[in-house]
Protein backbone atom coordinates (compact mmCIF):
# COMPACT_ATOMS: atom_id res chain seq x y z
CA UNK A 1 0.00 0.00 0.00
CA UNK A 2 2.73 2.71 0.82
CA UNK A 3 5.19 1.41 -1.91
CA UNK A 4 2.60 2.60 -4.37
CA UNK A 5 1.36 5.22 -2.96
CA UNK A 6 5.10 6.34 -3.10
CA UNK A 7 5.37 5.75 -6.39
CA UNK A 8 2.59 7.61 -7.53
CA UNK A 9 2.93 10.94 -5.65
CA UNK A 10 6.56 10.62 -5.85
CA UNK A 11 8.21 8.58 -8.21
CA UNK A 12 11.72 7.72 -8.91
CA UNK A 13 14.44 10.50 -6.87
CA UNK A 14 12.26 12.96 -5.49
CA UNK A 15 12.62 13.88 -1.97
CA UNK A 16 10.20 12.22 0.78
CA UNK A 17 10.19 13.89 4.33
CA UNK A 18 8.63 11.53 6.36
CA UNK A 19 7.03 14.14 8.69
CA UNK A 20 5.26 15.19 4.98
CA UNK A 21 3.81 11.65 4.88
CA UNK A 22 -0.02 11.54 6.09
CA UNK A 23 -2.08 8.49 4.71
CA UNK A 24 -5.55 8.06 6.24
CA UNK A 25 -5.37 4.33 6.57
CA UNK A 26 -1.92 4.36 8.19
CA UNK A 27 -1.32 5.65 12.28
CA UNK A 28 2.30 7.75 12.11
CA UNK A 29 3.82 4.78 13.76
CA UNK A 30 2.43 2.37 10.59
CA UNK A 31 4.03 4.89 8.17
CA UNK A 32 7.47 4.79 9.94
CA UNK A 33 7.43 1.01 10.46
CA UNK A 34 6.50 0.58 6.82
CA UNK A 35 9.14 2.95 5.55
CA UNK A 36 11.72 0.91 7.60
CA UNK A 37 10.52 -2.10 6.00
CA UNK A 38 10.65 -0.74 2.32
CA UNK A 39 14.85 0.82 3.14
CA UNK A 40 15.59 -2.66 4.48
CA UNK A 41 13.91 -4.49 1.24
CA UNK A 42 15.78 -1.32 -0.65
CA UNK A 43 12.85 -0.26 -2.21
CA UNK A 44 13.87 3.35 -0.36
CA UNK A 45 16.85 5.02 0.33
CA UNK A 46 17.73 6.78 3.23
CA UNK A 47 19.09 10.19 2.39
CA UNK A 48 19.10 11.76 5.91
CA UNK A 49 17.64 11.48 9.65
CA UNK A 50 13.62 11.64 7.76
CA UNK A 51 14.38 11.94 4.21
CA UNK A 52 14.07 9.06 1.83
CA UNK A 53 13.89 8.58 -2.32
CA UNK A 54 13.28 6.03 -4.16
CA UNK A 55 16.31 4.98 -6.39
CA UNK A 56 16.52 4.81 -9.82
CA UNK A 57 18.09 1.68 -11.12
CA UNK A 58 21.01 2.91 -13.52
CA UNK A 59 22.88 0.11 -15.65
CA UNK A 60 26.66 1.52 -15.24
CA UNK A 61 26.34 3.63 -11.91
CA UNK A 62 24.04 1.12 -9.83
CA UNK A 63 21.55 2.99 -7.75
CA UNK A 64 21.24 6.60 -8.62
CA UNK A 65 21.59 9.69 -5.70
CA UNK A 66 19.29 13.02 -4.81
CA UNK A 67 20.93 16.39 -5.59
CA UNK A 68 21.74 17.39 -2.46
CA UNK A 69 21.00 21.33 -3.65
CA UNK A 70 16.57 20.32 -4.20
CA UNK A 71 17.24 18.64 -0.48
CA UNK A 72 18.38 21.33 1.05
CA UNK A 73 16.23 24.44 -0.88
CA UNK A 74 13.10 21.79 0.09
CA UNK A 75 13.91 21.72 3.47
CA UNK A 76 15.18 25.51 4.27
CA UNK A 77 14.02 27.66 1.59
CA UNK A 78 10.49 26.92 0.11
CA UNK A 79 7.87 23.64 -0.39
CA UNK A 80 5.22 23.33 -2.75
CA UNK A 81 2.66 25.35 -0.78
CA UNK A 82 4.78 28.18 0.92
CA UNK A 83 7.97 29.99 1.31
CA UNK A 84 10.12 30.28 4.68
CA UNK A 85 13.34 30.79 4.21
CA UNK A 86 15.95 32.24 1.45
CA UNK A 87 19.29 31.77 -0.33
CA UNK A 88 21.96 34.70 0.72
CA UNK A 89 25.59 34.82 0.14
CA UNK A 90 27.71 33.40 -2.86
CA UNK A 91 24.31 30.84 -3.50
CA UNK A 92 22.44 34.26 -4.37
CA UNK A 93 24.88 35.80 -6.18
CA UNK A 94 25.44 33.00 -8.20
CA UNK A 95 21.76 32.35 -9.00
CA UNK A 96 21.74 36.56 -10.40
CA UNK A 97 24.29 35.66 -12.48
CA UNK A 98 22.74 32.66 -14.11
CA UNK A 99 19.46 34.28 -13.98
CA UNK A 100 20.53 37.81 -15.58
CA UNK A 101 23.62 36.52 -17.71
CA UNK A 102 25.59 38.79 -16.50
CA UNK A 103 29.42 38.64 -16.77
CA UNK A 104 28.85 36.29 -19.42
CA UNK A 105 30.76 38.28 -22.59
Amino acid sequence: MLKSYLLENYGYNEQIFLNDLKIEELSENAVRQSVKRLVANGFLERYDNGIYYIPKQDGLLGKSYLNPVLVIMRKYVRNESETYGYVTGMTFANQWIDNTGAGNN
